[in-house]
């Protein structure tokens, strides 16, 4: 599959370089030797990373360099893919390959801190991005120099010689997920945007309002049901108008929801029904803001009730 892509102008120009790389035709500079007189002809090169001679003379002195910053110490080389059904968004927004790095730089600080959670280990990492595999087919991925160790917070070093690919990889793909669940939700603030998502998505994640958005009213917050804890609720909530930043918050539930259906009030639906009020209409009265609260009471109480009880369990098994 061969993809089209409008290519930047610079990568054009750098294009074009390449193939006039020591082509004496594309110009050059001349030297002259002011003793015997001697001219010589040097024609021009690229510089480019991407040539090869000039790559190649790139790579070994960046290596050298390197070489110089690195710690004696052996290294783990890991391969951070992604799955193909995501690729298609990569390919489309550019701005989420930060992801990648973001989330293998988590995945690695986690597994080191699990190993050694009193010396909150600081592991050694450089990683490299590559959009395209050898078939030149879109397949985004990184590759990963690891430290067999690190720094702690004591300033000594210590070694680690294991390390789980399989917690590497299943752990990669769900903070992948987590950061690109962030970076949708960050652009929620954006003027005629709508952003769909759980009430537990991107939580934490600051989204900033644009100046067209903040004078239409700032973020609107519209909930299609009521959680079983109140907690959740209020933290949707808060993502309207944080910061100073107007917005609103609404939500819609139905009578027939679990929530209401399993802990509301028989007789709240009673009095509905005899009112006849019709399918589909909209409900606003204070009384139906009570039940749910109620709702909500009587399942947090339900479920603290049973973390209780595991926790008395537990402390008898202890």
């Amino acid at each position: 599959m061969i993809y089209t892509l409008h290519l930047p102008q610079s990568v054009i120009e750098n294009v074009v370089k390449i193939i006039g790389c020591g082509d004496p035709a594309f110009g050059g500079a001349m030297y002259g030797c002011p003793r015997c007189g001697k001219l010589k002809s040097v024609p021009f090169r690229c510089h480019s990373h991407f040539c090869p001679a000039c790559g190649n003379k790139y790579a070994m002195e960046r290596t050298t360099s390197m070489s110089f910053k690195l710690v004696n110490t052996h290294h783990r080389h890991c391969v951070f893919t992604i799955d193909k059904n995501l690729r298609k968004f990569f390919l489309d927004d550019r701005t989420l390959l930060d992801c990648l790095f973001h989330a293998v730089n988590r995945v690695v600080s986690q597994i080191f801190h699990k190993q050694n959670k009193s010396m909150d280990l600081t592991p050694g990492l450089i990683m490299v991005l590559h959009t395209f595999g050898k078939d030149l087919k879109w397949d985004s991925h990184i590759h990963c120099l690891i430290s067999e160790g690190g720094y702690g917070g004591n300033g000594f070093w210590r070694n680690v010689s294991y390390f789980n690919y399989t917690y590497l990889r299943n752990a990669f793909r769900t903070a992948l997920l987590n950061e690109m669940e962030a970076e949708i939700v960050a652009q929620a603030g954006i003027h005629d945007a709508v952003t769909i998502a759980t009430n537990m998505a991107g939580r934490g994640t600051d989204i900033k309002l644009d100046d067209e958005a903040r004078e239409a009213g700032g973020l609107k917050i519209i909930g299609t049901e009521r959680h079983e804890s109140r907690r959740i609720d209020n933290q949707l909530r808060g993502r309207s108008g944080r910061q100073g930043d107007p917005g609103e918050s609404r939500f819609y539930i139905s009578l027939e929801d679990d929530l209401m259906r399993l802990f509301g009030s028989e007789r709240l639906m009673n009095v509905f029904t005899a009112l006849g009020v019709e399918e589909g209409e909209q409900i606003e009265h204070k009384m139906l803001s009570s039940a749910i609260e109620k709702a909500q009471e009587k399942i947090e109480s339900n479920n603290f009730g049973i973390r209780k009880n595991l926790l008395e369990y537990d402390q008898v098994m202890n």
